[in-house]
């Protein structure tokens, strides 16, 4: 499987259609800078999208489609991300993770930036306190 780069904003409606809460201009509202897609045979399988925000680089987004999970997507997705974010000089790599366990198989610790709420956004959602298990997320690049 390969990633190729992809224009941000043409990943909402994949994002949205496997469960993520996206802006609607990613671009703009989230401070991407790299976003990355699989695509074989015309179908969107996986994509990624890297911000920075908050001085900070964030794995925004990251999803596989339900038909090609099991097939290492998910891994070649973060893993692409992870060097995008190391070649922009990052020391560090945050998530608010939904799925922790799979971050965690990384190497990926709990915790958010210096002074910064990474659930923030969160206190509006209807899941939040109801179910929500985000859990902020980062891992050591360097």
């Amino acid at each position: 499987m390969r990633f190729s780069e992809a224009e941000h904003n043409e990943l909402i409606e994949f994002y949205r259609q496997n469960g993520l809460e996206v802006s609607s201009d990613i671009a703009a509202e989230d401070g991407a800078v790299y976003s990355i897609k699989s695509i074989q045979n015309g179908r969107l399988q996986a994509a990624a999208t890297l911000s920075l925000r908050f001085g900070v680089y964030i794995l925004d987004y990251i999803a596989v489609d339900s038909k090609f999970r099991g097939r290492n997507l998910g891994a070649l997705a973060l893993k692409c991300i992870l060097e995008k974010a190391k070649g922009f000089g990052a020391d560090k790599l945050f998530i608010t993770a939904r799925n922790p366990s799979f971050f965690e198989h990384f190497g990926f610790k709990e915790g958010s930036p210096d002074g910064v709420d990474m659930n923030a956004d969160c206190v509006g959602c209807p899941e939040y306190n109801n179910g929500c298990l985000k859990k902020p997320m980062y891992i050591d690049i360097r």
